[in-house]
């Protein structure tokens, strides 16, 4: 006869509860909205928020970067804050990313962003933007050369990925600044259709201040 010990309960008790966490985030989703995260960056004081890009230099360190490497980030909550326009104010968590330059040649970054939350009902995705600077926070370009929207309904969701380039002036170090677009926040992106299972409802994508991506530096 088997006798179940103190143990072997605590054990059996510890692994439900874990179920019931990751069953419930599932079908929650994210806990926070993504206008909620988007509040807490407005209500950041001024003094804590770069309004210029040779501010936002100084107030975040720099990831380096080489070619030919990819490099994971996160935009959320520990990061610094940006204010950036694109015809409408917003404020931004930024990440940078410095590299070294060669005076005539083309610096090129390929920046994806991905779904963050695995959930049932809704997921958040940061809609990118990037900036390459020099150290003086001179813009050398902030428009991507490519763009492409990628939705795979069963593996990664909504993605999104760009490719960055400019040509350098002269040889030194210069900084990749990547954001996110906030001035659409909680704006639906996309749709994931439950094809397995065809009674589960479907997925709704929104835009969010807080997410994850890669950068990519490609040899020229």
């Amino acid at each position: 006869m088997w006798i179940e010990k103190d143990e072997d309960r605590v054990e059996i008790m510890t692994s439900k509860n874990r179920l019931c966490i990751i069953i419930l985030f599932i079908f929650l989703g994210c806990a926070a909205s993504p206008q909620s995260l988007y509040d807490s960056i407005e209500s950041v004081e001024s003094n804590n928020v770069a309004n210029k890009f040779r501010e936002a230099i100084k107030f975040s360190q720099a990831k380096e970067i080489f070619p030919n490497e990819i490099v994971e980030f996160e935009l959320g909550t520990g990061n610094s804050i940006i204010e950036l326009s694109n015809g409408h104010r917003y404020r931004t968590f930024y990440r940078l990313f410095e590299f070294t330059g060669s005076a005539g040649r083309m610096a090129s970054f390929k920046i994806t962003t991905s779904c963050k939350c695995i959930s049932v009902f809704r997921e958040t995705i940061v809609y990118p933007v990037a900036y390459v600077l020099d150290y003086n926070g001179n813009v050398l370009t902030s428009d991507p050369r490519e763009w492409e929207r990628k939705h795979d309904f069963i593996l990664t969701g909504l993605s999104y990925e760009g490719l960055w380039k400019t040509k350098i002036p002269e040889d030194g170090k210069y900084v990749l600044l990547v954001a996110a677009d906030n001035s659409f926040v909680g704006v639906l992106l996309g749709i994931n259709y439950p094809l397995i299972l065809p009674d589960s409802p479907e997925t709704y994508i929104l835009s969010s201040p807080s997410g994850r991506g890669t950068v990519e530096m490609l040899a020229n």
